[in-house]
């Protein structure tokens, strides 16, 4: 679009919180903490568990259980992940995870170069959901790093990886 966008910042941290463009506010809420007025506790949600409400209220909302996440810097848009929320809710236990059980959603996923090109050619079986370049550089890192987790035969499907999303 041809809004210009300003970063919003926290006034306290200064760290960047979203962005604005003419009247329209973006808060990244994965930069955000939040404070209980009856307990006064900080509380913060993983970027995971975000991406994971947005991606289920999409599946709901539309139907599709594919999507392509992709950095929302243009200069970055040659790869991208392709994403199939085989299972949207189950729990997952591990040794090497605090907090057993976890909800998580099963995936399988894969690398994808020229996800416009995709995009186009199957634009109603996949959607799309554009990140910030730092949130989906870590969500990227996050699910390929869930894939361990698994016993070896579980972490393919065909020429699909396969991980978790915490939800």
């Amino acid at each position: 679009s041809g809004k210009r966008q300003y970063t919003v910042n926290c006034p306290s941290c200064k760290q960047p919180v979203g962005v604005t463009a003419d009247s329209d506010a973006r808060i990244y809420k994965w930069n955000v903490c939040l404070q209980s007025n009856s307990r006064g506790e900080w509380e913060e949600y993983s970027a995971q568990k975000l991406i994971s409400a947005q991606l289920l209220a999409m599946i709901e909302s539309q139907g599709t259980q594919k999507f392509v996440i992709r950095s929302e810097t243009r200069e970055d848009n040659t790869e991208a992940l392709l994403i199939w929320i085989f299972t949207p809710n189950m729990y997952f236990s591990s040794t090497l995870i605090p907090k057993n059980p976890k909800q998580v959603m099963k995936i399988y996923y894969k690398i994808v170069q020229n996800p416009e090109e995709l995009l186009e050619q199957q634009s109603l079986n996949i959607d799309e959901l554009q990140l910030p370049i730092e949130v989906f550089q870590a969500l990227h890192s996050d699910i390929k790093s869930s894939t361990q987790l698994l016993p070896v035969p579980a972490r393919k499907f065909q020429d699909w990886n396969v991980g978790l999303l915490e939800r």
